[in-house]
């Protein structure tokens, strides 16, 4: 009991609980209180008549009729707490005192009203998890109680419950926004995480059909249409900015299993053949009543007059009405329709770029100009889509092989180039092609191209084959998804084959003419960082792209197809020193680091030429008990990056005591070979400012070689099941033998001079990657499968 120095009781504890039910109960004004505690109490003998002192003892007791902002925001924060929990809530009480729940619903729809209007589509920001959304432990004197029965009648939820609810939605909404979704999928329960999942497919899914097939076919892809009723358990794939790890458990379906076919398809780049046109065309009828599904040649282009709105109005209007979806709307976790609002053609610019990032994923060229322009014209960066990176881990050598790199490349010019070549993860646009090459031919999991990854289960990209023998859309990946499985199986994959070399060495190709020069050979791989072990040392270890690829070979070689020889990659290698990458530069590496070998407790890293690396992993315990192709391929790859780091040294040395520049002294090696004369266009590109690479300069066999490379991929296919994956007129065990013997490197398109006009500095003299025709008789060739080949217009900037 609080007592005066005296030994008197303190007057205000004697009437505290008079003052604490005229004050927190009834809720009395204070001029009221000291009426009243004057007139029957007879308090005023203890000299206490002003408010002020009233006010200063009961900031003593704490007391506060008004409930503070923080305390209101952490009784928000537990009845979300309790409502994702699926408990009801109801009563605050605040240090003792119960709160009014108006209060509290007030300032619940303060929040909700605030988050909806900030809501704005946000591709794949990477952001922390709001707060607010989090559990959290009770450190405040804050309690939320679930109320008797009979304060909701039919046991029906509260009030304050409903706006709860209204606000998680909403809140979660802004996260789906954002592009959070996995974060969004972890804050959910077991059935909310399964419905959403689902969704998040469907929405995907719908998207990808919608932009793949805009101009033509149907317009509008309902769920009927896109057959979700025939793959009831999808799970999500690499929808970019929505999870790919996070298939739930389904239960096995007494189904046939659908594979693909390992035989590959391809794609033939043709010239642009002049033709003039019929009179009296008429544009067909787009009525879309017969067709074949499952077969796009078979419908209809679009007229004209029905080709209004743009494809990001389509996504809007999804979002809107859920038709592509069998999911009700009013089951999904989320506030569907401030998403959609936030999606108002009006309001967002980021549907815009979606439709772009989905254009180029499905690979509608008409669409990814269309919206560029639209773009450019709106002055929209699109440094967020890394474009470049999204167009090569969704390539198609069957379809389109690398004209969606190229339409981007012409597209993108400038300072927007250096911003654009490395993305998020400090991965280089030639990254992305070396993690395509790995993740379209081998069992390797993310994590072995960057430890960042390690957690990943699946690389983006991969429902669609680079081999032309899957999409996003076939039956096989579908129900593959449906069964719960977000990665394609490893027994779908063949080696690293000529239509997937083609399609990456021509990307190289056109970021070699395209890109600043320097940007592409100078800035260092992301891939396969290290440090070194010492912990005094610590130094970063980084490879070049010369570097990172002779990694990627190494992957090829432990975890490849069964056939795998390495000839890819060889072409890979070659294609990046026509180029004009120095093969005789150095990177610090430590090889243990690298294969993930017992450390040391010393630095062990060195400076190593790519050959180097290629040497060093060759002698290692492991590397004699892989497959004699995989051998005689990396002997041919070790030995081909060695003649070339040896002839470019030596050229270098001759010019420096000559003083005279290689592109001077291309008279010992410009003369013309093959069965052919040169054509006018190769004579005066041949002639123009580009340097040739110096080791093709001093040896010009390694020229040739490189040549007859681009002829075996242009001409040569695999078509039958036990055919050889190269023809006869290119052998890795020849190369092996002659490199060993220290012999002229000679293949059969050369010893029986197969190959058109070409140089040893400037191969078939094209500014653009040659065609079939201009390396050799096409009748030599045996592309020519209908059912399989694809002939394309060469497209030119």
């Amino acid at each position: 009991m609080n007592q005066h120095a005296s030994g008197a009781m303190d007057p205000w504890e004697a009437v505290k609980p008079i003052l604490a039910d005229l004050w927190l109960t009834e809720k009395w004004e204070l001029e009221r209180i000291v009426r009243e505690m004057r007139t029957y109490h007879n308090f005023y003998r203890v000299r206490v008549d002003s408010e002020r002192q009233y006010k200063h003892q009961f900031s003593i007791w704490g007391w506060s009729k008004n409930v503070r902002k923080a305390d209101i925001a952490k009784a928000i924060k537990h009845c979300k707490s309790r409502v994702a929990a699926g408990k009801a809530s109801s009563q605050v009480i605040a240090k003792g005192k119960r709160v009014d729940s108006q209060k509290i619903r007030r300032a619940l729809k303060e929040e909700i009203r605030a988050i909806a209007e900030s809501i704005v589509l946000v591709r794949n920001q990477v952001t922390a998890i709001d707060r607010d959304v989090l559990p959290f432990t009770n450190s405040f004197d804050i309690e939320v109680k679930t109320p008797s029965a009979t304060a909701s009648p039919n046991a029906a939820p509260s009030p304050t419950t409903q706006v709860t609810k209204h606000l998680i939605m909403v809140e979660r909404a802004r996260m789906f926004a954002r592009g959070q979704h996995e974060q969004l999928l972890k804050l959910l329960n077991g059935d909310e995480r399964r419905i959403l999942s689902d969704w998040l497919y469907q929405y995907w899914f719908f998207c990808f059909k919608t932009a793949k097939h805009w101009g033509k076919g149907p317009m509008n892809w309902t769920a009927q249409l896109l057959r979700f009723d025939e793959y009831k358990s999808a799970t999500p794939p690499s929808l970019p900015g929505t999870p790919h790890d996070m298939a739930y458990p389904v239960a096995p379906q007494e189904i046939d299993e659908l594979t693909p076919s390992h035989l590959c398809r391809w794609y033939i780049h043709v010239l642009e053949q002049e033709y003039e046109a019929l009179v009296g065309d008429v544009e067909e009828p787009s009525a879309f009543t017969q067709h074949n599904p499952d077969d796009d040649s078979t419908w209809p282009r679009w007229l004209a007059s029905e080709h209004k709105n743009p494809l990001q109005s389509r996504f809007r209007d999804a979002l809107e009405h859920n038709d592509f979806s069998p999911t009700p709307i009013l089951t999904l976790p989320i506030a569907i329709p401030q998403i959609a609002q936030a999606a108002d053609t009006e309001r967002s610019d980021e549907l815009l770029l979606e439709s772009l990032g989905f254009s180029i994923m499905s690979r509608n060229i008409d669409q990814i100009n269309t919206i560029f322009d639209r773009l450019q014209k709106m002055n929209i960066s699109i440094g967020s889509l890394h474009p470049f990176h999204l167009a090569t881990s969704f390539l198609d050598g069957s379809k389109s092989c690398c004209n969606v790199f190229l339409t981007l490349a012409t597209c993108i010019t400038g300072s927007q180039v250096h911003e654009m070549y490395i993305n998020e993860h400090g991965h280089t646009v030639l990254d992305n092609l070396w993690i395509t090459i790995i993740k379209s031919h081998t069992s390797a999991s993310p994590g072995v191209v960057d430890n960042d990854f390690r957690n990943f289960t699946r690389f983006v990209g991969e429902e669609v084959d680079i081999c032309g023998r899957w999409d996003a859309d076939s039956a096989c990946v579908r129900q593959l998804h449906a069964r719960g499985s977000p990665s394609m199986p490893s027994s779908w994959k063949h080696k690293f084959c000529n239509t997937s070399v083609q399609t990456i060495y021509h990307c190289i190709h056109i970021m070699l003419g395209h890109m600043p020069t320097r940007l592409v050979m100078e800035t260092p791989s992301g891939l396969y960082l290290r440090r070194c072990f010492d912990p005094e040392c610590g130094k970063k270890l980084q490879l070049s792209s010369l570097h990172a690829l002779v990694m990627t070979a190494y992957q090829l070689a432990i975890k490849g197809r069964d056939d795998e020889d390495l000839f890819g990659v060889l072409a890979c290698a070659l294609c990046l020193i026509s180029g004009g990458f120095d093969p005789s530069e150095k990177a610090e590496v430590s090889v243990t680091a690298l294969l993930s070998l017992p450390p040391l407790i010393e630095c062990d890293h060195e400076e190593l030429t790519a050959a180097d690396l290629a040497e060093n992993i060759m002698v290692m315990t492991a590397f004699q008990d892989l497959a004699p192709r995989i051998k005689t391929g990396w002997a041919v790859l070790t030995g081909v990056l060695r003649r070339c780091e040896v002839a470019h040294i030596q050229g270098q040395s001759d010019e420096d005591q000559s003083h005279v520049g290689h592109a001077e002294r291309q008279t010992d090696a410009n003369t013309f070979m093959g069965c052919t004369e040169p054509r006018r266009s190769m004579l005066f590109n041949h002639d123009d400012d580009f340097d040739p690479p110096l080791c093709f300069v001093v040896q010009k066999r390694l020229g040739m070689l490189w040549s007859s490379v681009q002829a075996e991929v242009l001409s040569y296919r695999r078509l039958e099941h036990g055919a050889p994956w190269t023809s006869p007129n290119f052998s890795m065990v020849t190369l092996q033998e002659q490199l060993e013997k220290g012999e002229e490197l000679t293949v059969g398109y050369v010893a029986h001079n197969l190959l058109k006009a070409h140089c040893a500095c400037h191969s078939y003299g094209t500014y653009m990657p040659p065609l079939l025709d201009d390396a050799i008789d096409p009748d030599l060739a045996n592309l020519d499968v209908w059912d399989r080949a694809t002939y394309g217009v060469l497209i030119e900037p």
